[in-house]
């Protein structure tokens, strides 16, 4: 019988076994007892069979159990080990490959299979079934690093862009990996004959030279209505002016007046050409992102200003669904698995929750707020100097933005108030790393020849403090949204970071406080992880490689 411990498949083939043995142990008795009396070998008989049944009862089934669980152990890490090893030798020869022939990939995934199947087969027995599951998971790895193959076929490449409110992000999918990506502010800077004399940095360093023709914050007018309330609050730090038309907002430069989707277009070309120089070939193709409340008309703006660009927009792509690609979290070998993207930038908010099941993407509920990011922590702060300036020396900086009765003073009052924002801005981003931080501006005030200048310390405790409804405020959002979606919190198995003002530590800890101290992943930087999905599905869109669900 302890030779059966090892052949035994399952407790009832044990046990077929054990009567096996059992009749050919009496068979055997029989044959060496004929010349002995039935009267006396009967009860020897039945002796017999109750030591063997109690032996096996009490002894080989309790032994055979513990074979049995350590068979199974010893199964499933081969089952692993296999999987872990068809990834790495796959790896290891796709990795450096530009493209593989269809044919290749093939044959290179039966001879991992092969070699992956049989090195567990060594290792422990597999049953038919788990082989069968085996190869399928294997099966499923494959699709992932076919998806990725079809992405490097040569074509014209097709270019992903975030087109944020304040900086926007370009990158580009080649040699399987997302490369080119650039950043840029969201300015464009506007002659006073309405022709453009700068794009991106130049125009956001020169700003407060040309503040009344440097546009930026197109992003947060494109879609509203000339009255609206947060749109008229905004119009009171802008120094450019925002006029009305036909209750449409519009930017008016010297004669002119430009659409948001304009300006918007201008940044456009600024990124198409910085990728037709990082790539040397033209560009025509892109996949642009957009916040997930867009409405059609928003996103059909969108579309305009790609299209006044010189761009064909593949798709308008939902900024959380492409940080979530980014992270690669649709190729997770769960069956299912929800994720919360936090997307905080510089103008706005964006919260979503995902799904994920077998690859396909599916957003189970949004929320935001289209006024919540940087620029509003940065007004915030300018609030806060002008206020401590306005103690120390009796001057409102901002007095005479709005003046119509002198356009100089209107200008001026605009100038030093931008200077004042670009400084708010900087010591915001020290502030994420430093204790406190001195915001300084020399000659901010100018009167009878004499020049004023701006200096206020501020600790990261005030800049909480003065942020802190805001802060909250994404925190009441996220739970909101989790609501929405009829989810709780532990029923997220990944929280996503992206937008340059999740840097701030308040913000990702009173995250992660939320979350019962989980993990928040931002191993992609926060500013690109938007562009970096759009690239990998502007290559996968122009591929055809059948990215179903991502919207």
């Amino acid at each position: 019988m302890m030779n059966n411990l090892n052949l035994a498949k399952d407790e009832d083939h044990f046990t077929a076994l054990h009567e096996e043995a059992v009749t050919a142990a009496i068979t055997s008795f029989k044959t060496s007892c004929l010349s002995l009396n039935s009267s006396i070998i009967d009860p020897l008989l039945e002796e017999l069979n109750n030591s063997m049944d109690t032996t096996f009862n009490d002894e080989l089934l309790d032994v055979f159990d513990l074979k049995l669980m350590e068979r199974e152990i010893g199964t499933t890490s081969a089952i692993a080990d296999a999987r872990k090893l068809y990834r790495e030798e796959m790896e290891k020869h796709y990795k450096n490959a530009e493209f593989m022939r269809p044919k290749d990939l093939e044959e290179l995934h039966k001879s991992m299979s092969t070699l992956a199947i049989d090195k567990a087969k060594e290792k422990a027995p597999i049953s038919e079934i788990q082989l069968a599951d085996l190869e399928a998971a294997l099966l499923e790895t494959f699709d992932v690093y076919r998806e990725q193959n079809d992405m490097n076929v040569p074509v014209d490449p097709a270019i992903g862009i975030d087109l944020g409110t304040t900086y926007s992000c370009v990158g580009v999918y080649l040699n399987g990996q997302v490369q080119g990506k650039n950043t840029l502010p969201s300015y464009v800077s506007y002659k006073d004959n309405g022709s453009v004399s700068a794009v991106g940095i130049p125009a956001k360093e020169t700003s407060y030279d040309n503040a009344e023709n440097t546009v930026f914050d197109a992003k947060r007018i494109i879609g509203r209505s000339f009255d609206d309330p947060v749109l008229q609050n905004d119009m009171k730090y802008w120094p450019f002016t925002v006029v009305e038309e036909k209750q449409v907002p519009k930017i008016e430069i010297g004669s002119k007046k430009l659409f948001p989707e304009q300006v918007s277009a201008e940044i456009l070309k600024e990124i198409k050409t910085a990728a037709e120089k990082y790539l040397n070939c033209s560009v025509e193709n892109a996949v642009i992102t957009v916040p997930a409340y867009f409405n059609d008309g928003q996103r059909q703006a969108t579309i305009d200003a790609g299209e006044l660009a010189g761009l064909k927009v593949l798709n308008v792509l939902s900024e959380p669904v492409a940080a979530t690609v980014a992270y690669k979290l649709q190729h997770t070998d769960d069956s299912q698995r929800h994720v919360l993207t936090f997307d905080l930038g510089g103008g706005t908010f964006d919260c979503a929750i995902i799904k994920i099941s077998k690859g396909k993407i599916e957003t189970l509920a949004v929320d935001g707020d289209a006024h919540l990011g940087g620029e509003d922590f940065d007004q915030n702060l300018m609030k806060y100097c002008a206020l401590q300036f306005q103690v120390d020396h009796g001057i409102d900086l901002m007095d005479g933005k709005d003046s119509t009765t002198s356009d100089k003073t209107r200008v001026d009052v605009r100038k030093r108030l931008k200077r004042l924002q670009l400084e708010c801005e900087r010591r915001k981003i020290a502030l994420a790393s430093c204790r406190s931080v001195d915001v300084a501006v020399d000659g901010i005030w100018n009167e009878a020849g004499v020049s004023t200048d701006l200096k206020v310390n501020v600790t990261r405790e005030q800049f909480e403090l003065m942020n802190s409804a805001l802060f909250e405020r994404t925190i009441t959002i996220v739970d909101r949204c989790l609501k929405s979606a009829g989810l709780s919190k532990w029923s997220i198995e990944d929280i996503v970071l992206v937008g340059g003002s999740t840097r701030i530590p308040k913000v990702q800890e009173l995250l992660s406080d939320y979350f019962e101290g989980r993990a928040l992943n931002h191993t992609i930087n926060p500013d690109e992880a938007v562009a970096y999905g759009a690239a990998v599905q502007a290559a996968a869109w122009k591929t055809c490689t059948g990215v179903d669900g991502f919207q």
